[in-house]
């Protein structure tokens, strides 16, 4: 709400039912305006700045996401704890709280894990979820599939991540 507050100080904008779809675009643009403003200047913070600066990073580079290819960050939720990270192109009949469901084409990218890592395929920011690929990490992926819940944060379509600016 922080964060609403802060985007409609310009905005005569009451939070009500009515207006729950604008405060959710609102706050869903200006997280990608955050994003894109501030990757390049981030060096370290948490896993959910690392997920917000990789969107942004991807809204001023979309020509690494694949057409019509949605962006998502996704948090795994264990015990207080928790975890972010961005996954690109899930198939959009999977579950988004079950890994397994989510399509060999889709991939994951989690710089605050490959951070902590010191040998390949960990040290990958970018991890596919292939067997035969070169960035495919089962220990990277076995983390994901048991160390919590699963849950969808912030979406976005290709074509708001290429046209909200």
């Amino acid at each position: 709400m922080a964060r609403y507050r802060e985007l409609s100080k310009s905005m005569d904008v009451n939070l009500t039912a009515e207006t729950f779809d604008s405060a959710r675009l609102l706050l869903k643009t200006g997280y990608l305006q955050w994003g894109r403003a501030n990757w390049r200047g981030v060096t370290g913070g948490n896993c959910t700045y690392f997920a917000g600066v990789t969107i942004g990073f991807l809204s001023d580079n979309s020509k690494l996401v694949p057409e019509g290819a949605t962006v998502e960050q996704f948090n795994l939720l264990a015990r207080g704890e928790g975890h972010a990270f961005v996954v690109i192109g899930r198939d959009p009949q999977s579950t988004s709280a079950t890994l397994a469901t989510w399509g060999k084409r889709c991939f994951i990218v989690d710089q605050w894990y490959a951070r902590q890592r010191r040998t390949s395929p960990g040290i990958f920011a970018v991890k596919d979820l292939e067997q035969d690929s070169p960035f495919y990490d089962a220990a990277f992926l076995k983390f994901i599939r048991e160390g919590g819940t699963i849950s969808r944060g912030p979406a976005f379509s290709y074509q708001e991540l290429t046209q909200l600016r």
